[in-house]
């Protein structure tokens, strides 16, 4: 695979971290186009992440569990299944959809619009800062350096996620059998990197071949690796193409 068209970039939102750092939140979506629950929740993270609700970085993660029920999503992968199953079982709740989580911590039915308002109000200044440099790639992957800044003493890991701005087809058998469907920030591929005592490194993330030729973005967020909860959250403005 060959990157192309790549500049270095490093794009970060708020200031230093405990000085005045803006508010991030990060809301991620499990998802499915097999269930005929999630189109309300899908245009709700649409709604959220081009609203006026202060600075959100949304991921749809479309979940494999429907896909033996008639339609088989085309952007569902089982780790997107497992990820949302590691929630779970952390915050105490089920594993169904359309469910939506924010900052790791609060879970809800994805399509509950007062409760995503509630739960993105409680979100606190970030302590700590993710800042991620993309470097041009040629054959093998895409570069990705990190580094991570604040002060804690809580192991850490970050989630890396390339997502495709914007993406409809339409399904034809299904739940949802007949219609059109539209969805924003979807994962296409996910990788998670624990990070060390010097809190920076590189990665290569190698996405499917299948991704080649499409205008992609790259979302990053660091956590807690022991209750899941998000710190801080990135997204690079230059779309990836390869």
């Amino acid at each position: 695979m060959i990157f192309m068209n790549m500049i270095l970039v490093i794009c970060c939102f708020g200031d230093q971290p405990g000085v005045g750092a803006q508010t991030i939140t990060v809301v991620e979506l499990f998802t499915s186009q097999g269930c005929s629950s999630c189109p309300p929740a899908d245009a709700l993270l649409a709604n959220l992440h081009g609203g006026d609700h202060g600075a959100i970085l949304a991921l749809s993660f479309h979940v494999d569990y429907w896909n033996y029920l008639g339609w088989k999503d085309p952007y569902s992968h089982k780790a997107y299944t497992r990820h949302q199953r590691k929630y779970a079982k952390q915050i105490g709740v089920g594993v169904y959809t359309p469910q939506m989580v924010v900052n790791g911590k609060w879970a809800f039915v994805g399509s509950d619009r007062g409760e995503a308002i509630k739960q993105i109000a409680k979100t606190k200044p970030a302590q700590m800062q993710l800042q991620l440099t993309v470097k041009p790639a040629e054959e093998g992957g895409l570069p990705v350096s990190y580094r991570v800044e604040g002060r804690t003493k809580k192991r850490l890991a970050v989630n890396l996620a390339l997502v495709s701005p914007v993406l409809e087809n339409r399904v034809s058998r299904g739940e949802n059998r007949g219609r059109s469907l539209g969805h924003r920030n979807v994962v296409r591929h996910f990788q998670t990197l624990k990070v060390g005592a010097g809190r920076a490194g590189q990665i290569v993330m190698i996405a499917p071949a299948e991704l080649a030729g499409e205008e992609l973005r790259l979302i990053g967020y660091v956590f807690q690796t022991g209750n899941l909860e998000i710190l801080h959250g990135v997204a690079l403005k230059a779309p990836i193409n390869f």
